[in-house]
Parts: C-alpha cells; structure tokens; sequence
C-alpha cells in the first residue's frame, strides 16, 4: 500500500506536512496559508525533514527514492499501534485478547491504509495508545515518564485530543490516590508532559515568535472566527454514520454488547472512545480522518 498507492488522505497530508518538510531542506515549496497565519505547528514538519536532510546530504534528491524512505519509516512508526492494541488486550483481558487485538489492528483496512502516512491525527493516535499501554502496565518510572511523554505529545499533534489524554491522566492520578502508583511515578509522569509541553512552546516561539502561539492561533481561526466552517458543516450523526458503514456495523455492534453485557473493563474503553467522538461531533466542520483514534480503541472492543 505505501509504495503502489498514490491516493492521499487528504490534501494536508502532502501540502501542511510532507510539502513544509521539504521546504525546510530543499528551501522552495508551497507555502499554505495556515503558515502564513501561524495556526500550524512545525514540530512534525521538523520530524519529516530530519530523514529527507539525511537523504539529501546522501545526494538523493529524486522524489521517486525518499518519498518510499519517508513512507517506509513511517510504517514502522504504526508497528507501534500494533503493539501497544496486544499490550492493552493482554493487560486488561487475556493473552487471547491481546493477540487477538493485535491480529485485527496488523489487517484491519483503515490501519493499514493509514500506515504510511504521517499526520497529526494518526501520529497523535499511536502516542495516546501508547499512553494507553503504558498506563496499564505494571508501573516504574521509566514507564511512568513515557506515559507523561506520550499523553503531551498526543495532545501536542491534535489539540482535540485533549480530552481523551485528561482521562488518562485522571486514572493514573487514580492510581497514584490508591497507591497502585507511587508519588515517583507520579513526578515522572509529571516530568514527561512538562518537557513536551516546554519543547513544543520554544518551537513555537523559535518558529513564530510566541509560546505556543500555533495552539492559540489555531483555536482562534477555527472557532472564534469560524474558518473551518468555510470548509464545509456536516450533521451531528456524521461520525457515528461513518463509523458504522466503514466497519460494517462490527465497531457499533462491539459497543453495544459491551453496553448489554457489562463487559469487564470495557467502560475505560468506552469513556475514550466517546471522550473522542462527542468533542469532535460539536465542531460543525467534520472530517472522519480526525476521529482516526476511536478506530483501535474499537478493534480493542472488537477483540
């Protein structure tokens, strides 16, 4: 899929993305608007110009040789989904479910159709499940500051994942109140955020000038003065729609059992998943691309 395909997730993932990449290295290239106005962020521009400085330093400067770099890289980033969906299923469930949780998130067509792609929504998405994981692994402090890490940077690429990350981070205060996480891990937890949330707000201020002046920029345009609507609006039911037909009822069907059921452990999934589809279902601009995180939280149910 990321070498014989060509169709794009959407326009951003090669013009706000990939295009500022190679506008860092190669010093020509479109310039969007959104970074005229400064409501994006640089930090995964940065990243994607990291591997395409190496590749032209190397001489090769053929798009047909480091466009299948960066998509390759970019698939062993999602190999990361796929462990932390057997990680959380073994460590909720079973061993069975973990195994099962990681075969469907390996096959299932939208991860793999997203593997190669690097956006905000999908980057976001592999470090809120790795929060995820970390979360409920047997706690120290290594994992504890890689859950601070993780739930920061999720928030850092997608500002709308917030609300998903604030639950994370309720439990695990949860945990430290129950004494299921001592107060160091807490600490390292705390560290973690704190030295994203600090690197994200210098290159801001490296690159437009302010401390995380994009996040602000970006709440401001989008919905004080309503530009995404200029992008179109979309019905309240449009996400639960999509869900359902691009799962063939199977994610809607795993909520419900697990609603009927009362299935062990399940509400944490459910409060995630709806902590993700409520906030965006508010917003009247609407694309499902950015609800990519409800997608292996339902394979979780699904398992």
């Amino acid at each position: 899929a990321a070498f014989l395909s060509e169709e794009m997730l959407h326009p951003d993932e090669v013009f706000q993305y990939l295009e500022q990449a190679h506008r860092l290295v190669f010093g020509y290239g479109v310039v969007p608007w959104e970074y005229i106005h400064g409501i994006r962020s640089w930090l995964l521009p940065m990243i994607l110009a990291l591997p395409l400085w190496i590749t032209h330093r190397l001489g090769v400067n053929d798009p047909h040789l480091y466009i299948p770099i960066i998509r390759t890289l970019a698939c062993l980033v999602s190999l990361s989904a796929i462990f932390c969906a057997y990680w959380i299923g073994r460590q909720l469930y079973s061993e069975s479910v973990g195994r099962v949780a990681c075969l469907l998130t390996a096959v299932w067509w939208e991860m793999v159709f997203w593997g190669h792609k690097a956006t905000p929504e999908i980057w976001g998405m592999y470090l809120l499940l790795g929060a995820f994981a970390c979360l409920v692994s047997r706690p120290n402090r290594w994992s504890a500051l890689l859950f601070g890490l993780c739930c920061a940077g999720a928030v850092a690429f997608r500002l709308q994942y917030a609300p998903p990350v604030a639950i994370l981070g309720a439990v695990a205060l949860m945990y430290g109140w129950r004494r299921k996480w001592s107060l160091y891990h807490v600490i390292a937890a705390a560290i973690g955020v704190l030295a994203v949330v600090g690197l994200v707000g210098w290159l801001d201020y490296y690159t437009w000038g302010g401390w995380w002046v994009s996040y602000y920029n970006n709440y401001l345009y989008n919905r004080v003065y309503g530009v995404s609507s200029l992008f179109g609006e979309h019905p309240v039911y449009f996400y639960p729609l999509q869900l359902g037909i691009n799962s063939a009822g199977f994610f809607w069907l795993a909520i419900a059992l697990s609603l009927l059921f009362k299935l062990r452990k399940t509400w944490l999934l459910l409060v995630l998943i709806a902590s993700i589809m409520l906030p965006h279902t508010l917003i009247p601009h609407k694309e499902y691309r950015f609800i990519t995180a409800v997608i292996p939280l339902c394979l979780l149910l699904v398992a």
